[in-house]
Formats: structure tokens, sequence, C-alpha cells
């Protein structure tokens, strides 16, 4: 992803002034049909960055429904699948964004998730940036900057 989508066109989408981009996961496994890349931008302020997460499983269809999603991602740890629970209670439906899509908040990030062709997921997590109306447009728009990519 860092190599798809520089610090500066993530910067111009968030208003923000990104000053290091790291890639932190990249894996491709050719054969396999899957890859899986998330790259962290990171601006001058503070704790403040952005995260986007792709993931790529030939064959693999990705939860079709918010409810899924969190239920795939239970733990066991009574605490952690709280949060989840909490989570999924107060996602936000987002409409025309990929096959579907939802903002929801946990700890100290806000993330968006997008699912498209039914073998993709986007993952985009926003650490101290707030979940208004103005900000979910940008990663919105955001999203879509990446869609295109693939």
């Amino acid at each position: 992803i860092c190599e798809l989508l520089s610090k500066e066109e993530v910067g111009k989408i968030m208003g923000a002034n990104f000053e290091e981009a790291t890639q932190t996961l990249f894996t491709v496994d050719v054969s396999a049909g899957s890859y899986v890349s998330q790259c962290g931008y990171y601006t001058n302020v503070g704790l403040q960055h952005v995260a986007v997460l792709v993931r790529h499983f030939k064959g693999t269809t990705f939860p079709q429904t918010a409810e899924d999603f969190f239920a795939a991602s239970k733990s066991g740890d009574a605490e952690i699948d709280a949060e989840m629970d909490k989570a999924l209670q107060n996602h936000i439906k987002v409409q025309g964004l990929g096959d579907f899509a939802f903002f929801y908040s946990q700890w100290e990030s806000n993330s968006l998730v997008v699912h498209w062709n039914k073998n993709y997921e986007m993952i985009i997590s926003m650490y101290h940036f707030d979940l208004d109306p103005p900000t979910m447009e940008k990663i919105k728009q955001l999203a879509q900057a990446v869609i295109k990519l693939f």
C-alpha cells in the first residue's frame, strides 16, 4: 500500500501533513492468490496517524455484514469481546462504497471497513482523528482511492 498510495496523496485527501509512511505488514502468495498489505501514515502532531490495511484472498468471501465481521473477530477474551459487541452496537453503515461498508469505534481508534468484489477487505483505522461527518467523508474518499488501485 505504501508504494501504491503516497503520504502526499493521503495527506491531500485527509487535509493533514503526513511526515512518514511505514509499511507495517506485507505478504504475497501468488500461487494462493493472496495479498495482505498495511501502511501507516504518520503526522507530526503527536500520535495522529492513519493505517490502511488491504487483504485479498482468491476464493475467500469476506463477511458481508457488520454482524458477521464482528462475529469472526471474536477472540474468546471477555473484555475484548465486550468491546467488539459495543462496536457492533454503535457501528455506522455506509451506502455506496463497495459491497458493504461501515464505520466503528474501538478503544482509541475509529475505523472504516469496506468489502468489495467479494474477495477484498480494507480496514482504514484513524488514531486521534474524530469520527465526525467531515472526517468520515475524507476517509470514504481515501477508501475510494484505494479501491481504484485494485
